[in-house]
């Protein structure tokens, strides 16, 4: 019994001794691989491929997306963070509809702006049958629409689409434009939130290094798309240089956070 025990614990050590070292090369890969990618591709050629992305993507077209409601996350956010008196949302790639229809629901007005046309021509023709007074409109990449509103939510990851410190602050001091008295901003984010994208991360950071690469520490094209990761420290230290503070912020289930505007 004793050799047989002794047998097991051998090929228990040895097969998650491969197990861990095939993680290290599938991590090795895949940043070497978005490294490279990185820095090859220009600015404008991301930029197309995160485009293509979504309007490859069918799964945002769906009536069963559109009426699945808020996720866990976004219904606390709502619950907890949002006035009792906030009327007008406004939501910032608004896809189908998904969100825009859950909130309507929930008694808000709320219009839409998005870029990819076949998902406003879905959502316009899905309202328009549930008989729902919500708008939605084609707006422009890297642009804030001027609608004052109570609350202006950056829809659905689209904030980690957004390429550039720079840029991201200044679409969050447009959207702080908008907001009336106690207005918030409600962001989903790709949050750098376990082991493997924090040491992804880090080899990326030296693949850099050896392609003389410019990207943003947190980036990817690993999803079919430009991306970038965040870390709660940085989406605090965007917001601050907007002249917001975060009333709430985490990384569980999805990246997410509410800003408000700092009072002098």
């Amino acid at each position: 019994m004793f050799v047989l025990i002794k047998i097991y614990s051998i090929v228990f050590r040895l097969v998650y001794k491969a197990i861990d070292l095939l993680y290290q090369c599938v991590q090795f890969i895949n940043a070497l691989c978005d490294a490279f990618f990185l820095s090859v591709m220009s600015e404008k050629q991301l930029q197309n491929l995160t485009k293509h992305f979504y309007i490859s993507s069918k799964k945002y077209c769906t009536e069963k997306v559109t009426c699945s409601g808020l996720y866990d996350w976004e219904q606390f956010i709502f619950d907890k963070y949002i006035p009792a008196g906030a009327s007008d949302v406004v939501v910032l790639a608004a896809g189908g509809g998904r969100e825009l229809y859950a909130l309507t629901q929930m008694g808000y007005k709320c219009y839409g702006y998005e870029l990819n046309r076949q998902f406003v021509s879905f959502a316009k023709d899905f309202f328009a049958k549930e008989n729902m007074n919500v708008g939605i409109d084609h707006f422009p990449p890297d642009k804030i629409p001027e609608h004052p509103c109570d609350v202006f939510v950056f829809g659905w990851g689209v904030y980690s689409h957004f390429m550039g410190e720079n840029l991201r602050i200044q679409l969050l001091e447009e959207a702080k434009n908008n907001l009336r008295e106690n207005g918030k901003i409600v962001i989903a984010f790709w949050a750098n939130n376990n082991e493997w994208k924090s040491n992804k991360i880090k080899r990326m950071e030296k693949f850099k290094r050896l392609f003389r690469g410019k990207f943003e520490r947190g980036a990817t094209v690993d999803r079919g798309c430009w991306g970038k990761f965040y870390t709660k420290n940085e989406i605090e230290n965007e917001a601050q240089k907007a002249g917001l503070k975060i009333d709430y912020i985490s990384s569980r289930q999805y990246g997410h956070a509410v800003l408000s505007v700092k009072k002098e």
